[in-house]
């Protein structure tokens, strides 16, 4: 079924304003996150290469005997005791040679927070000083990507440009959608004696279809991490409707929620809604007793006061 002419017509112009300007807009954005996304690919790698050029650590030769990572851990650890590196872990040589990385996270002054990469040569178990990863172009380049070196505001704006990609590969989508077989089949190949100008129209037609895909499947994923505390907390209210469990705003669970910790909020959250018609009578359900500081719980238990004569909620 086709649409009236007027009709399609004018939803072609409107389409095709849309796509023209938000790829006019986005498009050099867009290629940087690629490029840095790719570069992160690689960022164990790159991280190790660049702390080699700062230590002046040097390649091991071909046929050296590789130690294993028990004594590559040993040797850390007798050379820096004091270091965790729990968090960071232990990066292994890779095939083509290569040394034993460790990436370590403390505090510095104040709430700064301090990431050290530390080799240790997979030969001679040496471990060489610390390189601040701050320092690495990979992790500026890491920043970059995450929140264009803007801090939170870069990651909005991140966010923002990429819900508008997704707009522009939906219209580039309808503008590209043939009406009938011929056209598709003239739409995904390419086509021969024809201008540089229908050359260049035919290639990006059909690079932007083969690849819309995996263009969207990046666009979606870049939004989920960009809000992924939004997206967990509607997943979350998405299941918890689904289960017919009412969840209070945060507003009104009182003052006490925060001494009770999150986790038993939900959980009483959890246990009121499943108990149809005991919004009044909770006294029989969720506890005040898992609220209330331990050395008041065998107290308030023990006297068997009705509830009405507990100090209220936001006090426990």
């Amino acid at each position: 079924m086709k649409l009236p002419k007027k009709f399609s017509q004018k939803s072609r112009k409107v389409f095709f304003f849309i796509h023209l300007w938000t790829g006019l807009l986005i498009g050099l954005w867009f290629v940087m996150m690629g490029l840095t996304g790719s570069a992160l690919a690689w960022k164990t790698e790159i991280a190790e290469w660049e702390a080699r050029q700062i230590t002046g650590a040097t390649l091991p030769k071909a046929g050296d005997k590789i130690i294993p990572a028990s004594k590559a851990i040993e040797a850390f650890q007798t050379a820096y005791p004091d270091v965790n590196f729990g968090r960071g872990g232990l990066n292994v040589p890779n095939s083509h040679g290569g040394y034993y990385s460790i990436i370590s996270r403390s505090r510095g002054e104040g709430d700064e927070r301090v990431t050290n990469v530390y080799l240790i040569n997979p030969v001679t178990a040496q471990v060489y000083p610390p390189v601040d990863q701050a320092k690495l172009w990979i992790d500026i380049t890491e920043h970059f990507h995450w929140s264009l070196l803007l801090g939170v505001r870069g990651v909005q704006t991140n966010g923002f440009l990429t819900f508008f990609t997704l707009f522009m590969l939906i219209s580039g989508l309808w503008l590209w959608w043939p009406s009938n077989i011929k056209q598709l089949k003239q739409r995904i190949w390419w086509k021969k004696g024809v201008s540089l100008r229908r050359s260049l129209y035919d290639l990006h037609n059909m690079l932007g279809i083969y690849l819309f895909p995996m263009l969207v499947l990046l666009v979606i994923t870049g939004l989920v991490i960009c809000y992924n505390g939004q997206t967990e907390q509607s997943i979350r209210v998405g299941l918890n409707r689904l289960a017919g469990i009412k969840e209070e705003p945060r507003g009104e669970r009182g003052g006490g929620g925060e001494g009770r910790g999150e986790g038993r909020a939900r959980e009483g959250a959890a246990g009121r809604g499943s108990a149809a018609g005991a919004t009044g009578a909770r006294g029989a359900g969720a506890g005040r007793g898992e609220g209330a500081p331990r050395g008041e719980r065998g107290a308030g238990r023990g006297e068997g006061a009705p509830r009405g004569e507990g100090a209220p909620r936001g006090e426990g």
